[in-house]
């Protein structure tokens, strides 16, 4: 894996939003070495908010992961990569003012992936994290930033389970389609290469992958400007 010139380490963090004004918190701390990357100090919490505050490191550059109640991603066939935007937006949610949210698509021949939540719900979470000393650089919404994944740990199997999910490739290695598990199974660790990732960090990585990375990667953010 070839690391980008730009920062030398990063978290990534998943704050899943829970029923009862609770949340769960995976994180994993990411950091250059040499040409490769090593992992390390995988963290989690179920607690109120002021708790998560509390248990994230708090260092300036943060990928963050929002999933859970309030998030809401769909999956639609479009005739191609241009046909997005607004367009896919009203398609994936008639009836939504759009205006309300914040939006991330992913784009995968002949699939678009949208995900969005609002922002109502993100801006006093993001509030939260910057005056605790936590700097968010980056918001993803939903399953899709676990693309990022998919050619490191898939050989042959066009499917793959981490985190809660089913995702599936098509022949190109991009993602075809994914679906919440209605059974989640405890399953070992993600091994890509000589890291081992838990597999419930798998989002969390992938967020923090995306960050370090920079360019490399096709992005999968939610378009929130003050973090432009």
């Amino acid at each position: 894996m070839q690391l980008l010139k730009g920062f030398t380490e990063c978290v990534g963090a998943e704050i899943e939003l829970l029923d009862e004004g609770l949340y769960h918190c995976k994180w994993i701390h990411l950091s250059r070495s040499g040409s490769g990357l090593d992992i390390s100090g995988p963290g989690e919490l179920v607690g109120p908010i002021v708790e998560v505050v509390n248990a994230l490191p708090k260092v300036g550059q943060v990928a963050l992961v929002l999933s859970g109640r309030g998030v809401l991603s769909r999956s639609l066939e479009t005739a191609g990569e241009g046909v997005k935007g607004q367009q896919v937006f009203q398609t994936a949610f008639p009836g939504v003012a759009a205006e309300e949210f914040y939006t991330q698509h992913l784009f995968q021949q002949p699939r678009s992936f949208i995900s969005i939540a609002r922002k109502q719900l993100v801006d006093p979470l993001l509030g939260k994290l910057e005056s605790a000393g936590i700097g968010v650089l980056s918001l993803s919404l939903g399953p899709a930033v676990g693309v990022h994944l998919l050619e490191q740990i898939f050989d042959e199997d066009r499917e793959v389970e981490f985190n809660g999910y089913r995702f599936l490739k098509n022949e190109k290695n991009e993602l075809a389609e994914m679906e919440k598990l209605a059974v989640v199974t405890e399953i070992g660790p993600i091994k890509i290469g000589e890291v081992e990732i838990p597999s419930d960090c798998a989002f969390a990585y992938s967020a923090g992958l995306q960050l370090l990375l920079g360019g490399a990667l096709v992005e999968v953010k939610a378009d929130v400007p003050i973090l432009s």
